[in-house]
């Protein structure tokens, strides 16, 4: 076993809470062929910076039972549903009827990350934010086995596109993660007047989004990939299916974040900084391994992010071995 994927296994077993999502109460390997279906459509506002999300539910012996989740995750408003809904120390409980129901509210999407920038913003030309921002992470209640057959679509202006992990040509795009009885979308979102790339790299399909005007360097983005992502992929156990990155200037925040399956990478950042590192490829590997520490391990898997980034560099020929080794000092 080389290093990588030993380390790789090595993460996995410090991060066992990695999958913060709430689990239901049943498990993947009983799913029966009765599921239901979630649809969730989400409408944004450029005009005062929110988003209009409907979920709706259809099913056909009541299914889905309850979802449970925390409305002030998501700044949650105007919350409507035609279902049992109570809220009690913003801890929302949704009862859908036997047949299914809707639920409904509104998101506020700016959110400042201390005094850096936001990690969250729309205005009037485009915004760039994570669904988990707007879907607050649910705890469903269910027939045993059963599970949703999840979709997602997007209501824009006329002269908006949207990327996303679920964004394609048709009008809903399934979501589907697995291990999960209840799915539910994830990862970075941009919409607006948008720039794209895309291109496929050592079995992975990549893309690459900013707002028109930003000076995000897709295609510089694209290279480094062409490094890195043969080398990664190659000591992975399958390839990553794909890879979402999104990018914007300021009023973002100056640095990189990685969500599942996706990334937002400030468009100032260098994609090698002069001390060899590489935001982008520290980010990608957070993305590889799916992984988050608990409260008071970050630097067991930031550690171990850097490193093998550089390791990644070193290995696609991004850097040479005297500048490696200068940067692991």
């Amino acid at each position: 076993m080389n290093c990588i994927s030993g380390s790789i296994l090595l993460i996995c077993l410090f991060s066992c809470a990695a999958c913060d999502a709430p689990a239901s109460e049943t498990e993947a390997s009983d799913r029966p062929s009765a599921n239901y279906d979630v649809h969730y459509t989400i409408v944004p506002d450029p005009n005062n910076g929110s988003v209009a999300i409907e979920m709706v539910v259809e099913q056909s012996r009541g299914q889905l039972r309850e979802l449970s989740f925390d409305v002030a995750d998501i700044e949650a408003s105007e919350i409507e549903t035609d279902g049992e809904l109570v809220i009690l120390d913003n801890r929302a409980n949704w009862r859908p009827g036997r047949n299914g129901g809707s639920l409904r509210w509104r998101s506020v999407i700016s959110h400042q990350r201390g005094n850096d920038g936001y990690d969250a913003w729309m205005n009037d030309s485009w915004g760039i934010f994570r669904a988990e921002d707007i879907i607050p992470r649910a705890s469903a209640r269910a027939l045993k086995g059963a599970a949703s057959i999840t979709t997602v679509a997007f209501e824009l202006p006329a002269t908006w596109t949207v990327v996303s992990e679920y964004s394609t040509l048709n009008n809903r795009n399934a979501v589907e993660i697995p291990d999960r009885l209840f799915d539910q979308p994830q990862g970075w979102i941009a919409l607006g007047d948008l720039g794209v790339r895309r291109e496929t790299i050592a079995g992975t399909r990549v893309i690459v989004a900013a707002p028109k005007g930003q000076l995000a360097r897709r295609m510089d983005m694209l290279a480094l990939l062409n490094w890195i992502l043969p080398e990664l992929n190659r000591v992975l156990p399958d390839a990553m299916p794909k890879l979402t990155i999104v990018s914007a200037g300021d009023p973002m925040w100056r640095g990189g974040l990685s969500a599942p399956g996706s990334i937002f990478i400030h468009a100032s950042r260098p994609l090698i900084s002069e001390n060899g590192t590489s935001t982008l490829a520290h980010e990608v590997f957070h993305v590889a391994m799916g992984a988050k520490a608990e409260n008071g391990f970050d630097w067991i898997v930031e550690g171990l992010a850097e490193y093998y980034s550089l390791e990644l560099l070193h290995r696609g020929n991004a850097i040479t071995t005297r500048r490696y080794r200068q940067a692991l000092k």
